[in-house]
């Protein structure tokens, strides 16, 4: 017996406590349960090209000894850290024998007329700029606009008509 009175007053005195929190307003603790929450998201690379400036020769004089150069410019803007890989096409008047790999652009002023240039990585004007990988400009993206050069050069002594010559030539990005 002496147990159950034990039991009873310890019963008495929780009731009593917990009657005087619930009054004070304070939490009463109940059983509890967690649980993990996954957080996560996929992030794409992305890159946009846009053409600035265009490769304009302008007036070009084959007599004179030196090239004509040009430059024009891409803005480039890819998610950081993306390896960028930016082809020049072969344009729409390659010459004969011409390949990604190493291109023989030609701009046309019509049927037959045909004047010879070049599209380069570089200022020095050495390394050609082709539609292949290896021949490809690589930058790195940085998650802000980059502004890519293009070395254009039409060699002097090349035997043309006067005229207006015109040449596209598809840019792509691979990323």
């Amino acid at each position: 017996m002496r147990f159950l009175g034990s039991t009873r007053a310890s019963f008495g005195l929780w009731a009593a406590c917990l009657l005087g929190m619930l009054a004070r307003g304070e939490p009463v603790a109940a059983a509890m349960q967690t649980a993990s929450l996954s957080i996560g998201a996929q992030i794409n690379a992305s890159c946009t090209l846009d053409v600035v400036t265009q490769v304009s020769f302008g007036t070009v004089d084959l007599t004179a000894p030196a090239p004509t150069d040009a430059i024009g410019t891409f803005t480039l803007d890819c998610s950081s850290g993306a390896p960028v890989y930016i082809t020049l096409g072969q344009g729409t008047n390659p010459a004969a024998g011409s390949s990604d790999a190493a291109p023989m652009r030609q701009m046309s002023a019509g049927a037959t007329d045909r004047l010879a240039y070049q599209l380069y990585r570089n200022a020095a004007y050495t390394q050609l700029w082709g539609n292949t990988q290896p021949t490809a400009a690589v930058l790195l993206g940085s998650g802000a606009a980059q502004s890519v050069a293009i070395y254009g050069r039409v060699a002097p002594g090349q035997a043309v008509v006067s005229g207006a010559y015109q040449d596209t030539v598809l840019a792509t990005v691979t990323y």
